[in-house]
């Protein structure tokens, strides 16, 4: 079970990153944080299923959740996130080949989101799955400390990188 504090910061970064989505969207998904976390779910949980279209249909377009070899499914995750955040541009991913994985996918999201003032934050789900969320530059620090004081282990790209390629 999460503290108070983890609950409000986990509902202080859904309002901070669903700043476009309009009032219904963004307390229908806090209403969806409070009450699962009243049934004791964990605060990656709690997050992903509130956030993430690959984790619950429920879900808002803000954060893209998948397995590890699921890499295929990032492409169009990140495009739902992209529409939520506003942004007129579509992502690409690549094409199947032998060296893709969803880490390496990630990073290349990455690289294509940050001259589109975007940065990814990666969570640490303790598991084989990835979570990370988009957010535009000037919110990055305050979603990052947010994460954090939600104990929801959050990575920059380059912390990422280094501990999913390097």
């Amino acid at each position: 079970m999460e503290s108070d504090e983890s609950v409000e910061a986990i509902v202080g970064l859904i309002t901070l990153l669903a700043k476009s989505l309009g009032d219904g969207a963004r307390d229908a998904a806090i209403t969806k944080v409070r009450s699962d976390a009243a049934l004791g779910e964990d605060g990656f949980t709690l997050f992903a299923a509130a956030t993430s279209p690959g984790f619950g249909d429920e879900a808002l377009d803000l954060a893209i959740f998948v397995d590890w070899k699921a890499w295929g499914e990032i492409e169009w995750q990140a495009n739902r996130v992209l529409r939520s955040l506003g942004s007129q541009a579509m992502w690409s991913g690549p094409r199947s080949n032998e060296d893709t994985s969803a880490p390496r996918v990630f990073v290349e999201l990455a690289d294509w989101l940050g001259p589109r003032g975007l940065q990814l934050v990666f969570l640490d789900t303790g598991a084989d799955e990835y979570l990370a969320f988009a957010v535009s530059d000037p919110d990055k620090d305050a979603a990052f400390a947010l994460a954090a004081e939600a104990d929801l282990a959050p990575m920059t790209l380059d912390q990422f990188r280094v501990r999913e390629i390097s």
